[in-house]
């Protein structure tokens, strides 16, 4: 469960990031 999440937080701060920059 934790490798699942740590494999999906890139991504998903990937996309915060894209958002905060938009």
């Amino acid at each position: 469960m934790i490798a699942s999440y740590l494999g999906v937080a890139p991504e998903t701060l990937s996309r915060i990031r894209k958002k905060l920059t938009d």
